[in-house]
């Protein structure tokens, strides 16, 4: 394996889906409502437009 490559973090996608807004906003808390183990670790939250991100 190169050098380059041991140096790059391994990141997970996971992609969540639903007809009805509330019911994402519903399982965003859920998921947002448990740290994660690393404290210094980030949490991306990706939404398909600009209007929806509030």
């Amino acid at each position: 394996m190169s050098p380059l490559r041991r140096k790059v973090p391994r990141v997970t996608l996971q992609i969540h889906r639903a007809a009805r807004t509330d019911v994402l906003a519903d399982r965003l808390g859920d998921l947002l409502a448990t740290p994660l183990d690393d404290p210094f670790a980030e949490e991306v939250v990706v939404v398909p437009a600009k209007g929806v991100e509030r």
